[in-house]
């Protein structure tokens, strides 16, 4: 769906929520997070998910859609599948 020159991402659809995505982060380091995406992953969600990543947000999120096409994040509560 996306790439990103320094990771290798992985999305798919949420267990239990086919209108969310997993998008799941293998970094050149080895080190692996997910972004839960809650709602559409559109042009303004990767937008948002490759700022979070290039900001060097590295834990699992749970990233949501705000007022007037803002996002917010928050660190999940539970573990998230990792990528691979």
């Amino acid at each position: 769906m996306f790439t990103h020159p320094f990771h290798d991402i992985e999305v798919e659809e949420a267990p239990g929520d086919p209108s969310s995505r997993l998008v799941k982060v293998l970094a050149q380091d080895g080190h692996r997070f997910t972004y839960l995406v809650l709602g559409e992953l559109d042009a303004d969600a990767i937008a948002f998910v490759r700022r979070m990543i290039d900001g060097g947000v590295r834990s699992d999120l749970v990233i949501e859609p705000g007022p007037e096409g803002a996002f917010r994040a928050g660190e999940s509560r539970r573990p998230l599948p990792r990528h691979g």
